[in-house]
């Protein structure tokens, strides 16, 4: 909202407007390998700027009191059966339900899409989900401890060398080396959560591709140490022996 906007509102309507766009930013924080920040803070938009959410205009509810507001919200997809656009009136403490639903409907497209590019990654998500247990709330905003995050460095940086000995005029290749790097660079700033979904990512791919760094690491178990690392960042790192060259990455 334009700040002149504001100044027409009371007190309490500003603060529940305050208190709309922290959970919007707290949703968003638990989704940041889904969706980024579009336009302002009301704004949103799926990775591949296909969908976007926009809530378009919060105004006075007319006859409901003076704090009472409403919000215009325009977002894409409708549903999981309809990828047009929609624009509809709500009250503004259920602004966020509507935020929540949009985020599952367009993770509910990548996952669709993901399956259909990748056969793999269910089957990862389904390993990574077996070893990690019922996922913690915390896990969704706690990043991994400075142990754990140097590690976990290493380990995608190894991935990286490895990624560049192949054919790095494959735009596949490329990209996965622009991922890595990307990953690389956030890992002090990514939940729990978001690691574990990106390590995932990672791993089919490399499967997917077929390259020979997958195949050698499965021979040494770094699959494994993939997962050994995160679980150690939602436990305790330091008792990973799965490997000479994961021992080497590891220290």
């Amino acid at each position: 909202m334009e700040h002149s906007d504001l100044m027409l509102l009371p007190a309490v309507a500003i603060r529940n407007i305050t208190r709309f766009r922290r959970q919007l930013e707290e949703v968003y924080e638990q989704n940041m390998d889904l969706i980024s920040t579009w336009t302002d803070t009301f704004s949103y938009t799926s990775k591949d700027k296909r969908f976007k959410f926009m809530v378009v205009n919060i105004s006075l509810a007319p006859n409901k009191g003076d704090a009472s507001l409403n919000c215009k919200i325009n977002y894409s997809p409708a549903s999981t059966k309809n990828v047009r656009s929609t624009e509809l009136l709500y009250p503004l403490e259920k602004g966020i339900d509507v935020f929540k639903r949009w985020v599952s409907i367009v993770k509910e497209y990548q996952d669709a899409l993901n399956e259909y590019k990748d056969p793999f990654y269910k089957q990862f998500e389904k390993e990574f989900a077996d070893s990690f247990g019922e996922e913690k709330e915390e896990d969704k905003f706690s990043t991994l401890n400075s142990d754990g995050q140097l590690k976990f460095y290493k380990l995608i940086e190894f991935i990286e060398k490895g990624l560049q000995k192949e054919d790095t005029s494959n735009p596949e290749i490329q990209k996965l080396i622009s991922f890595t790097n990307e990953l690389k660079e956030n890992i002090p700033y990514l939940p729990k959560s978001v690691i574990k979904k990106k390590s995932i990512k990672l791993i089919s791919e490399l499967k997917r591709l077929g390259i020979k760094l997958y195949y050698d690491t499965l021979e040494i178990g770094y699959k494994e140490t993939i997962k050994a690392i995160l679980i150690g960042g939602f436990h305790a790192i330091g008792s990973i022996d799965t490997g000479h060259i994961i021992s080497q990455v590891l220290q």
